[in-house]
């Protein structure tokens, strides 16, 4: 790699250090995990460990208690997913003020509100730390060196605030990047020439691993001209929503030249699990989570760590295929992951569509490099990133929604530069404006 990144390097080295460190003592039992007597007795404790602290401290769980509702102690796993009740995001919603303790956080954070009002929550500082090492962990097993250089097609510029403070935040992130060498380009812009101006950067750069969200990557993929003039990249990480296409995954690995892994987690639940490169598998931070699977393939997740917000048996709205389990029924590891359960499409007429319908009516159109459907006020608008549409690919679009729904081949369609975003820069296939 370029001798002018050397003095990066040494810096990514020094404040790499310590969290290398324990991400490499974690490596060989996320690899190899432990016997499952081990798993199962670690996880106990630290459910108990949790439910005792959440019981006492935050009156959401106390009130569970004192209905009898779920049980105060927990003596087995086998008890736990089945006499505490299942958390929802509605739950937590509709009862913030009971999610609340009475310690102050050391910082507030938010979910970026994808499907619906975002939620605001207390954060202890040690909380990311445990994320920032499940990451490293599997990073490290896909061949990441502690110096290698990250390119990031990021967000949350919603986190950094604005005025003063905001700015100073963001000169305090460049240096933080600086010293850890890495590179951060705008996922909330990418227009075409958005994308053309990020592609030089990356090119600059010449990072060994590019980070980014699914739906990101793939639309910056879809909307360059022109492909890395060189890359040492190792591999591309993909994150935070499930890629939009059936041909991403090929696409972007053909673009950056390197194979394409998934990394599962939330805001709101932390780092969950990571893909393998060479296993073609999700492995679960089987110290820091605890994870089922509904009847409907669901994920129903459990933190284990000490949380200002804990979340006890917290049902994501994702799915994953092929689970595998330890013998007392925590997922290990599974195949893939499906996303946030498709929403059903309510019709004036009270019919239900569903919403991957829209979707696939569209998707195969050569000339559409995304698709974003806008649900305001219960009419239909849908965007696409074109170029532009001939009136032949138009009423085939037109003549496909009709088929699903009179109202929906009546529905607005519009011709964007760039799909709208979140408040963390995610471009979801569904938003919900009111």
């Amino acid at each position: 790699m370029a001798t002018s990144f050397d003095y990066r390097r040494l810096l990514a080295r020094i404040f790499r250090r310590r969290r290398f460190k324990q991400a490499q003592k974690l490596l060989p039992n996320w690899v190899s995990p432990p016997s499952d007597f081990f798993v199962a007795s670690m996880q106990l404790e630290k459910i108990q460990h949790l439910w005792n602290d959440a019981v006492d401290n935050i009156p959401y769980y106390s009130e569970l208690v004192r209905k009898r509702n779920a049980p105060r102690k927990i003596s087995s796993v086998r008890q736990f997913v089945s006499e505490v009740p299942v958390l929802t995001k509605q739950d937590l919603m509709k009862n913030r003020d009971l999610f609340n303790r009475k310690k102050t956080p050391h910082h507030i954070t938010m979910t970026a509100g994808s499907t619906g009002e975002p939620l605001q929550f207390g954060v202890w500082r040690r909380e990311s730390e445990i994320c920032a090492i499940n990451q490293i962990v599997g990073r490290i097993a896909n061949g990441m060196d502690i110096n290698d250089s990250i390119f990031f097609i990021w967000g949350h510029s919603h986190l950094l605030g604005t005025g003063f403070k905001g700015k100073l935040k963001n000169v305090q992130r460049k240096l933080k990047d600086a010293c850890m060498n890495y590179k951060r380009v705008d996922a909330y812009k990418l227009d075409q020439v958005s994308v053309e101006m990020h592609l030089r950067t990356l090119e600059r750069f010449d990072p060994e691993i590019v980070l980014g969200y699914s739906s990101a990557l793939d639309l910056f993929v879809g909307q360059s001209t022109n492909t890395p003039k060189k890359s040492g990249i190792k591999f591309v990480v993909s994150t935070s929503d499930m890629l939009p296409h059936s041909d991403s995954k090929k696409t972007i690995e053909g673009f950056f030249k390197a194979p394409l892994i998934m990394e599962y987690g939330g805001v709101d639940f932390g780092v969950v699990s990571h893909e393998m490169m060479n296993s073609l598998e999700h492995r679960v931070f089987w110290w820091s989570h605890f994870l089922e699977v509904t009847e409907e393939n669901e994920i129903v997740v459990t933190p284990l760590y000490n949380r200002y917000l804990p979340l006890v048996r917290f049902k994501t709205g994702d799915e994953i295929t092929g689970p595998t389990y330890f013998a007392h029924g925590s997922v290990k590891s599974f195949l893939g992951i499906l996303g946030i359960k498709h929403d059903a499409l309510r019709m004036p007429d009270n019919k239900f569509v569903h919403s991957l319908g829209v979707f696939h009516s569209i998707r195969d159109l050569e000339s559409v490099k995304g698709i974003q459907l806008i649900i305001n006020k219960g009419k239909f608008v849908i965007h696409l990133v074109s170029n532009g549409l001939s009136d032949q690919e138009m009423n085939t679009i037109r003549k496909r929604l009709r088929e699903l729904h009179p109202t929906l081949g009546e529905a607005d369609i519009r011709l964007v530069k760039d799909l709208g975003t979140n408040a963390a820069g995610k471009r979801r296939w569904i938003r919900k404006i009111s």
